[in-house]
């Protein structure tokens, strides 16, 4: 019987490490689940619970690794969750159901789980708000909600990475016109909230005062990043994902790129 949904993460061996803090806190929040869980890897892996689909490959690409799994899973929609964000509270399948009775209503391929509240409508609930075409990230690939064959033509033939695809995403944004997705969509409150623990191979400092807080332990000889890194870091997140308006984004951008700063797109 075809499932209405599943959850997938993909993971690659580098990062068990990772995942391994992942299945620890999807295990405390959200273990209790009604929808199938993929883990789609490289290598052998087994964790009880989940359905895990290896490559087999050690030089795949995060997108290569996608695709094959995506033509194996059976679902309508694909829950997609990154392996560095670790969730940590309580997920509701009722809201995430309650998403899907509404892209179902509205016919939407997609809807961005990291909230935003200022679009328009789509009805009296709030749960879920339309997504102006200028809005940075609109459409990525951390978390979010895809129709499976809406995510398959996203990826297209495998040869971009998750990185190429949103830069190119993001730079559609920069001269889109001044209107709405009917297609794309946001939640408007945290129906699954999570903390976002590495930023380039590195933990951030933070994160282990955090899970620490929720009694989950970190096991991993991986390195932190400094801490005036973290603070940097979480400037260039508002800035990416923060300012609204395209133009005011690039020229903040530009200007403290030529004070030392980087950015993963200089949109």
């Amino acid at each position: 019987m075809k499932d209405r949904l599943t959850i997938y993460v993909s993971s690659p061996k580098a990062y068990k490490d990772v995942f391994d803090i992942f299945y620890q806190c999807y295990n405390k929040f959200w273990k209790d689940s009604i929808f199938p869980f993929v883990l789609s890897t490289n290598y052998d892996a087994k964790y009880e619970g989940l359905r895990v689909l290896s490559s087999g490959n050690l030089q795949d690409s995060w997108t290569e690794r996608t695709i094959g799994a995506l033509n194996t899973i059976d679902s309508d929609y694909i829950l997609l969750l990154c392996d560095d964000l670790f969730i940590n509270k309580t997920v509701n399948d009722e809201e995430i159901k309650a998403i899907l009775d509404l892209m179902d209503q509205y016919k939407i391929d997609y809807c961005r789980l990291n909230p935003f509240k200022k679009g328009a409508r789509f009805n009296e609930s709030d749960l879920i708000y339309k997504v102006h075409k200028r809005m940075p990230y609109a459409l990525n690939l951390q978390r979010g909600i895809f129709r499976r064959d809406f995510l398959l033509s996203l990826l297209g033939d495998g040869s971009k990475s998750a990185w190429d695809l949103e830069n190119e995403w993001l730079q559609k944004s920069q001269v889109a016109p001044n209107e709405y997705y009917d297609n794309i969509a946001v939640v408007g409150k945290n129906v699954i909230s999570v903390i976002h623990a590495v930023q380039k191979g590195l933990f951030y400092p933070s994160v282990k005062k955090r899970l620490g807080v929720i009694g989950i332990s970190i096991n991993s000889d991986r390195q932190y990043m400094p801490r005036r890194t973290e603070m940097i870091q979480q400037l260039k997140e508002y800035l990416g994902n923060g300012l609204f308006n395209p133009k005011v984004r690039y020229i903040l951008k530009s200007i403290l790129g030529k004070l030392g700063f980087s950015f993963t797109s200089k949109y």
